[in-house]
């Protein structure tokens, strides 16, 4: 079952990442303007992955500001993330690293979803039929 939760995680990654390309902005951010949200929401992460781990070890909700962003606001983050790694090729690496990070967020809410909902049978049987 493992594995299949795992292939499933993928697959919403990957729907997710077609969607940060439809949400692209028109224009291409400002090099000052990577530079400020790389910082601001890199010093975000801490804060979540150690709220996170106390979710994943007593129950207790994760209450950092990471996770109180809607999946829309994370989308959006993301999709800034990734114009910025070409606007500011010096610091690629970094957007493309806190990119990967709000994709890795939203994976994870997809597959909440899909657990809560008792969804991953039907998803499997239809993905198994060719319905994708």
């Amino acid at each position: 079952m493992n594995r299949r939760v795992s292939t499933l995680a993928v697959v919403l990654v990957a729907v997710l990442g077609m969607a940060l390309r439809v949400r692209a902005q028109d224009h291409a951010p400002t090099v000052e303007r990577c530079r400020v949200a790389l910082t601001a929401w890199d010093g975000e992460m801490s804060g979540y992955w150690g709220a996170e781990n106390v979710k994943h070890n007593s129950g207790l909700p994760n209450k950092s500001q990471v996770s109180s962003l809607s999946a829309t606001e994370l989308l959006d983050r993301s999709a800034l993330m990734e114009q910025c790694a070409s606007v500011d090729n010096p610091n690629g690496p970094a957007y493309a690293g806190l990119e990967a990070l709000y994709r890795e967020i939203l994976g994870d809410r997809a597959q909440s979803f899909i657990s809560r909902h008792k969804l991953n049978r039907s998803f499997f049987r239809e993905d198994s039929q060719g319905l994708r």
